[in-house]
């Protein structure tokens, strides 16, 4: 920071000293050497503009501060330091002529000496050049005195009639006074400055309208957003009260009663805006009314411009709860949870097996919480190489590693602050991976690749997993202290041949929204016969296969008779495919039929039993609906040693 000041110093004396106590204070000084007798007041007066400060003293500092709209400091010339000029002038042993500025330390002067008679001396004051001309005429008409003042000029013409010369000096403590005096109010002026100048940007380049109400009705300020909002002009409202005419009748309704107000919804006219009442108090006395304010369709249009930008960078989440189609009370359970964990910041872990849905969940979940409107950032844990997953998860600084971005990368912690981040395949992370991961849980930072420095993210970890990730944690697979902070919230999704009343669901769905892409008449539907049998299949892929399978069918059913018919073609091929080969006989059993060796009624049964058991992976429940029987009646027949367990 630059101090600028300016001295207009009446002695050689006194600008060295100047010089030397401001450069020990670091302040910016000027000198110009000349006083009153050589113009320095007139000269100060054509620079003002150039300075902050200014200093002198005696008559010199008094007509500047006359003159002068910027404050002058006066180096003062106390009694004493007169006094010692009186006692230095007496050792000449001559009278003693004082020649100054006319000032009320002279009366102090002549009063000391009335009550010291050794401080005998005679006044010569003057008050501009002219008196000063005059009055050293007259000194220098008088016999054995020596003169004694304070400056250069004074010594100049005194000396040159060869009479005895004492200047008064400011002591050394003055001086560095005025000058700490000078550099404070630079200082203070500066932040002043400053602080004026942040104030009048933080207003202007707000993007919400500001104006403020004064005790007495009148607007004093309004800053450009308002300008923009109201399509006015600062001319058309600044200085003006708020009641007058000429001020639009927005500005009123806005202000409305000028009552405390934070984020409530004011309508003028056809607009509406979000506002803000801050009463400024001093003393507990409301001097002004701060009115801050936005145009609910400008809140609307930027927070549209925000979500095509997170859009654009793919950091959004598309779906929400409404996108998971379901019938079954399991499912209907496992939304109910999802939808209570969208209302907390804590780590989530889903559970499932491939083609559950488990990304599906973890957007719903986003969306459904308080970090809707914040970034959604996916990313499969093992799809990437440990090195690339490190980078890319916690991000980069320049030259981390060979071919690192000049300046660095943020990592997709950053990108998820304010947001959710969700890490499928949880359960392939490495150990130096699953390491960094828990200071992130714990800390809520993340150090970038070659970085030096921490940086906070506020980003809620949603996890996924087709693992039994307990199961690693037993084996030392995984870290249990990761685990048990990822499985704060526990989601487990039941795979679809765990809920088989889904199927019919989800196939209708998957008719009404893909059919129309490949022609398929609408209202077109599969059989009972034909979702009985889809019913008895594992669907190992779950969801993401059964919709792989029917978008499949749509592409081939015109070339079938019907739709149901290359529906059941296409589960047979499915079943061969799963069970690896055909029986011995070659007749591998299709979806809805079993081949059953003649034989005794009770050893059909038996194979019957046997055969569904199989088929529905030891699910006696399933076995019994299919059957059409009791679930005591299948236990039954387990516990007959004619029936395999």
């Amino acid at each position: 920071m630059r101090h600028r000041a300016l001295l207009i110093s009446t002695s050689e004396t006194l600008s060295r000293e100047a010089a030397r106590v401001a450069k020990g204070l670091g302040l910016q000084l000027d000198i110009r050497k000349g006083g009153l007798l050589t113009d320095g007041h007139l000269y100060a007066l054509e620079h003002q503009s150039e300075y902050d400060v200014f200093l002198s003293q005696g008559g010199t500092a008094l007509l500047m501060e006359e003159m002068l709209s910027k404050p002058v400091i006066s180096i003062t010339i106390s009694v004493v330091d007169y006094v010692q000029a009186l006692n230095k002038a007496k050792s000449y042993g001559h009278k003693v002529a004082l020649v100054s500025y006319d000032c009320p330390l002279l009366k102090e002067l002549e009063s000391l000496a009335k009550l010291t008679p050794d401080f005998d001396f005679s006044v010569f004051s003057y008050s501009n050049k002219d008196d000063f001309q005059e009055q050293i005429n007259k000194v220098f008409s008088l016999k054995d005195h020596t003169v004694i003042g304070l400056g250069g000029c004074t010594c100049d013409h005194v000396q040159k009639h060869g009479v005895d010369y004492v200047m008064i000096k400011s002591s050394r403590e003055n001086v560095r006074s005025a000058l700490i005096a000078a550099k404070n109010i630079i200082d203070l002026n500066y932040k002043e400055r400053l602080t004026a100048n942040r104030v009048t940007n933080i207003l202007n380049y707000s993007s919400e309208g500001i104006f403020c109400v004064d005790k007495d009705g009148n607007i004093p300020i309004m800053n450009f957003a308002a300008e923009r909002i109201f399509n006015v002009t600062q001319a058309d409202v600044v200085g003006k009260p708020l009641a007058s005419p000429e001020v639009p009748r927005i500005f009123r309704d806005i202000y409305g009663d000028g009552s405390f107000l934070v984020n409530e919804t004011v309508v003028s006219g056809e607009s509406a805006f979000m506002v803000n009442r801050i009463q400024l108090s001093i003393n507990r006395r409301i001097e002004e009314t701060l009115v801050t304010f936005q145009s609910i369709s400008d809140i609307q249009s930027l927070e549209r411009k925000s979500r095509n930008a997170l859009r654009n960078a793919g950091l959004v989440a598309k779906k929400s709860f409404a996108d998971i189609t379901y019938s079954s009370q399991a499912m209907h359970e496992c939304v109910l949870r999802a939808r209570q964990f969208g209302s907390t910041d804590a780590a989530l872990l889903i559970e499932g097996e491939t083609g559950t849905g488990k990304e599906l969940f973890a957007q719903g979940i986003h969306n459904s919480s308080p970090r809707s409107k914040g970034p959604f950032v996916a990313v499969n844990c093992a799809a990437l190489p440990e090195s690339l997953l490190e980078s890319e998860l916690f991000g980069y600084t320049s030259g981390a590693f060979t071919g690192a971005r000049k300046g660095g990368k943020a990592g997709l912690f950053e990108l998820a602050h304010n947001g959710t981040i969700f890490l499928d395949e949880i359960g392939d992370i490495s150990p130096m991976i699953q390491s960094r991961l828990l200071r992130v849980l714990q800390e809520k930072s993340v150090l970038r690749v070659g970085g030096d420095r921490i940086l906070d993210v506020n980003t809620r970890i949603v996890a996924a997993t087709n693992k039994d990730l307990l199961g690693m944690v037993e084996k030392g697979d995984f870290r249990s202290d990761l685990y048990y902070r990822l499985n704060l919230l526990n989601l487990n999704i039941a795979p679809l041949r765990e809920r088989p009343e889904d199927i019919e669901t989800l196939v209708c769905y998957f008719l009404a929204t893909k059919g129309s892409m490949y022609g398929l008449e609408p209202g077109k539907r599969l059989s009972a016969r034909t979702l009985d049998m889809m019913r008895e299949y594992d669907w190992p892929g779950n969801v993401r296969e059964l919709e792989n399978f029917m978008e499949k069918l749509l592409i081939l059913q015109p070339l079938e008779s019907n739709l149901d018919y290359a529906a059941m073609k296409l589960l047979a091929e499915r079943t061969h495919r799963s069970r690896g080969c055909a029986d011995p006989a070659g007749q591998d059993d299709a979806p809805g039929m079993l081949t059953i060796h003649v034989s005794s009624l009770k050893d059909m049964e038996n194979e019957i039993f046997n055969k569904m058991l199989d088929r529905m992976g030891g699910n006696q429940t399933r076995v019994a609906r299919r059957l059409g029987v009791s679930r005591v009646t299948v236990w039954k027949r387990l516990q007959d040693n004619q029936v395999r367990q």
